[in-house]
Parts: structure tokens; sequence; C-alpha cells
């Protein structure tokens, strides 16, 4: 479980100003405000042995956005008048029932409208898989096949 580093944003809608702050470790992330989310790269892993770490309906609706647009969701979680959904392109089966979750990211939605985006800068150090409950926030998982501390 890696947590990710200093990085704020304040994001600005109408009257409305929400502050997301993401703290931890690693510094290889990027925050950016975003009004669109691309199309999902096309999978090429192995979907069947790892969809069970996918939620099959999303159940919010930055997580229904998501989903439609090809990406695989990993999570959802209420922060704010914001919800975080974790999403990822791809994941490869490496045994025992794990699997390595690649191009994930995190999107920052008011309703069905994205806001920001948090993404991986190198691939090499960082690979963005699951979101969870921290505190009043939000811890970032790695895709790792077996996230560790680091």
């Amino acid at each position: 479980m890696r947590l990710l580093s200093a990085l704020m944003l304040t994001l600005l809608s109408g009257p409305t100003l929400t502050e997301v702050t993401v703290t931890g470790q690693s510094l290889d992330v990027e925050l950016v405000a975003a009004d669109s989310l691309p199309p999902a790269p096309a999978p090429s892993g192995d979907m069947e042995a790892c969809g069970h770490l996918f939620l099959t309906v999303p159940a919010t609706a930055g997580g229904l956005v998501a989903a439609a647009k090809g990406w695989l969701v990993t999570g959802e979680l209420p922060l704010g008048d914001l919800t975080a959904v974790s999403f990822v392109a791809d994941a490869y089966f490496v045994g025992s029932g794990a699997c390595e979750l690649t191009d994930g990211n995190v999107g920052f939605f008011r309703g069905d409208r994205l806001v920001a985006l948090l993404y991986g800068t190198d691939a090499e150090s960082l690979m963005i898989g699951w979101i969870r409950p921290f505190g009043t926030g939000l811890r970032v998982l790695t895709g790792d096949a077996l996230p560790g501390t680091s």
C-alpha cells in the first residue's frame, strides 16, 4: 500500500469550493483539473482471471462514466461533495489469484462530471490500482500484484 505524496488541488466549480489533498510517500503523481475522461485503451490482459478485482456495476455516476468509457472500475469513495473513482485500463494474471493492474487513475467526479484526475507520471515507480478510505480522506493503493508499503 503506497500513499501518494504532497499534492494539493483546489477545485472551483460555480460557488462550490472543494479542496482535495493527497499526501504520502511518492511524488510521481500529478493531480490536474480535467473535464473529460478519454476512452480506455483496449485491454490485452486476462479479464477472466482478474475480473474479481473490478466493480461489476459501479454504484456512482462517476463510476458509471468511467465504465462507459471502457475503464475497469476498482473503487468508489465519497469525498465531500465529490466522488473519487479508481479505475485501470488492464490487468495481468500473475498466478495464485494475483493480478497486476496497469494504467490506473483516480477521477474526482461531481455527479457525472469529471473535475480532476490523479495519475502516475512514472510508470516504472507507481501504478495506481485502488482507493480505500483513510481517515477523512482516501488512500491510493498500487496496482502491483502484491501491494506493499514503501
